[in-house]
């Protein structure tokens, strides 16, 4: 039952893409041109009626033209922007779309510049969000636009009002708010069927046919039957009126035929009424000769609601047969929607060897459908990275914006090599009790259902561990980037200096040297302090035990950690130091050399968060950023607490900071590894280093020592 309830709310969202596609298809034009509201169109408002007519056609071209505008100062940039959203939605890159829509929207300056380009933005970024099943983001976009709609008193916004209530009222129900849904559909219903009344147009017409079968279809998804069925004569209504319209076009009856018989169908099967519902589907298969994927797609979903098994083995077997030698890398939607329907269809109607057939041919595709999943994303996200770039540049900001994909890695290599073992394993074992025991055929099939769920729930923990993976590869890149620059700006520094004093005839005086001299140190001491902290992350994962033979005051610790990091002497930071009473003569039995190595790299990281800007060099001391370390005794332990009042840390951060190479402001220098050395050094004296997220003014570390 819950297969069947997740194939019940997938499949109707076919439905809703035909719905949305003949939308497109057919209403560009007249849209564009009641959006413009120019009775006497000027010469660029004929430009962008080419942009939107080609965008389908031919999308390169449309994308010259916009560029070609754009130079000459014609469109706006913003302008630009929404045309290359619309181009990119019709080419089916929707990251893209959805980045360009809303870098229009960002400045807050398209409304002024061009009003149906503000609104078609909107009603875009809706449409993508509502096609990749992310309700929640559609209804928020759709809620804005209709906000902004409401506000304007133009002929253009009061036309848009009822397309933003369309898409609310789906995600409404989506989100299983299906009054509020329902609601909204019936408000767009009655202002669009007005206005049929005062203008008898095929685009209006046309509209209301959408509307209804959009909220047919966003009923099916949820499984709301009886809604669905309210709305099928307001359905065939509108397509009648449609079909009466004097400027009716000309593909209007064939596509708009297709998407209400196969409606009435769904709908009529799932209330149960099978005789009306056979009916409507052979009026579906004969309104069409030809059979493309959604006409097929159509075929599978009423086969799977009417549980024809044996007929829907034969259709998918036949599309399978056709798509496997038209595609020379199949596609996940391949395996998902062809050949996944197929082995079901072939278990359900008992033709097992068949559905083990299928198993098998999709174990083998699995890998490389992947590989071309992740192909397809990456030259997409290679698009924005490449206009991103580009922007950068231009205006001299930052220069590195979308990190580049990493290739698999092994863990994802292993990920898919657990998934197709755990496949092959099972068909093994499949086919030996299906050989052995062809009586038990009916206990064999129960084992297959049960390995099946396993499955599943294998796939989820691999889907997560996968992501997991992708955020270390994702990590140890910035790191790289990040060590990259830190050792670079020292060499370029004692480069420079080198040249300086290797120049001929170059005098210096003693002062001018001195000052060479101290830089040159001073970024040695950084190189070297890279080094060393790459050294010490090498044996940060490490569990041995680090010997503890120096016996000495638990505050020699500090006052060699607040000496060895120089904190004493910034002038923008105010430092203080607390001990104890009982700590003053308190021995700990320790390597005084890491013990005090994990406490300068918590007040390197005091510091380096403390909010630092030009004036508070000249503060008083009390207005200053500060910095306190306090040694204090508890239950056989001495804790060292460095308390600042930076940035902080957020409190579900406690733990992930302390990971490798984790840095949760980019804007900071540093590599994301002090924290995790500290930790690890803490611990291998059997000691630990905590974050306490009960201090709110800052951040506070809590570093444990134990006593002789």
């Amino acid at each position: 039952m819950r297969e069947r309830k997740q194939f019940n709310r997938l499949l109707p969202a076919v439905l809703m893409c035909i719905t949305l596609l003949l939308s497109a298809c057919h209403l560009t034009t007249n849209n564009k041109t009641e959006e413009k509201g120019a009775k006497n169109l000027t010469k660029l408002d004929s430009l962008m009626y080419a942009i939107y007519d080609e965008r389908y056609t031919y999308p390169q071209h449309a994308l010259l033209m916009t560029d070609s505008l754009q130079e000459t100062g014609d469109l706006t940039s913003n302008m630009a922007d929404e045309c290359r959203a619309e181009i990119y939605d019709a080419l089916g890159q929707s990251r893209t779309a959805s980045f360009y829509a809303q870098k229009s929207l960002k400045d807050g300056l398209l409304f002024e510049e061009d009003a149906p380009s503000f609104y078609a933005a909107y009603r875009l970024l809706a449409h993508i969000n509502i096609n990749n099943m992310n309700w929640k983001k559609a209804l928020d976009y759709a809620t804005k636009g209709l906000n902004h709609a409401k506000k304007d008193n133009s002929r253009l916004a009061q036309d848009y009002i009822p397309k933003f209530l369309s898409q609310i009222g789906s995600c409404q129900i989506m989100l299983g708010r299906k009054q509020e849904g329902n609601a909204n559909f019936q408000r767009v219903y009655e202002t669009v069927e007005q206005e049929t009344k005062k203008r008898n147009r095929f685009d209006l017409h046309y509209n209301l046919f959408a509307i209804v079968s959009n909220c047919i279809e966003c009923h099916l998804m949820e499984e709301n039957i009886a809604e669905a069925e309210s709305w099928l004569p307001r359905m065939e209504e509108a397509y009648e009126k449609a079909l009466a319209a004097p400027d009716i076009k000309e593909d209007f009856s064939a596509y708009a035929k297709q998407c209400m018989e196969i409606n009435k169908a769904l709908v009529l099967a799932k209330a149960g009424h099978t005789a009306e519902a056979a009916k409507h589907y052979r009026c579906y298969l004969a309104s069409t000769s030809e059979q493309d994927n959604d006409f097929l797609g159509a075929q599978i979903s009423y086969l799977k609601t009417t549980g024809q098994w044996a007929e829907l083995a034969e259709l998918s077997e036949q599309i399978s047969t056709f798509h496997q030698g038209q595609e020379k890398t199949p596609s996940m939607d391949y395996l998902r929607l062809e050949l996944a329907p197929l082995f079901q269809a072939q278990l359900k109607s008992k033709h097992t060897g068949k559905a083990l057939a299928t198993a098998e041919r999709i174990t083998n595709l699995l890998d490389s459908a992947y590989i071309r999943t992740r192909n397809d994303d990456a030259a997409e996200l290679a698009v924005i990275y490449e206009i991103q770039e580009k922007e950068a540049t231009i205006a001299k900001q930052q220069a590195d914006i979308i990190a580049k994909n990493a290739s698999i890695t092994r863990i994802e290599m292993m990920t898919v090599a657990g998934i197709l073992l755990l496949l092959v394993v099972f068909l093994i074992v499949f086919s030996f009790h299906r050989q052995q025991a062809a009586g038990r055929l009916k206990a064999a099939h129960a084992e297959l259902q049960e390995a099946y769920k396993e499955l599943e729930q294998k796939n989820e923990q691999l889907t997560t561990a996968n992501a997991l993976a992708q955020e270390s590869s994702r990590m140890k890149t910035d790191f790289i980037h990040q060590i990259s620059h830190e050792i670079r700006t020292p060499l370029n520094v004692l480069s420079g200096f080198t040249q300086i004093v290797t120049s001929p005839g170059m005098e210096l005086d003693d002062a001018t040297k001195q000052d060479i001299n101290n830089k040159i140190t001073e970024n040695t001491d950084r190189i070297t302090s890279l080094v060393n902290k790459m050294l010490e992350l090498s044996e940060a994962s490490s569990l041995t035990v680090i010997e503890r033979n120096d016996e000495v005051p638990a505050v020699q610790v500090a006052s060699q950690a607040v000496e060895e990091s120089g904190i004493t002497h910034l002038p923008h930071l105010k430092f203080d130091i607390q001990v104890s009473e009982d700590v003053e003569n308190t021995m700990i039995k320790t390597h005084l050399k890491q013990a005090t190595r994990a406490l300068v790299l918590l007040l390197d990281n005091a510091q380096k968060f403390t909010i630092q800007n030009e004036k508070s060099q000249d503060q008083e001391d009390t207005k200053k950023p500060s910095v306190l370390l306090k040694v204090v005794r508890t239950d056989g332990f001495v804790q060292f607490i460095v308390e600042d009042t930076g940035i902080g840390v957020p409190a579900e951060e406690a733990e992930h900071i302390f990971g490798e190479f984790v840095q949760l402001d980019e804007y900071y220098e540093g590599t994301g590894i002090g924290l995790t050395i500290a930790r690890s050094i803490a611990r291998r004296l059997g000691g630990d280093i905590i974050l306490d997220t009960s201090y709110t003014g800052g951040a506070r570390f809590v570093y444990t020592i134990r006593v002789c």
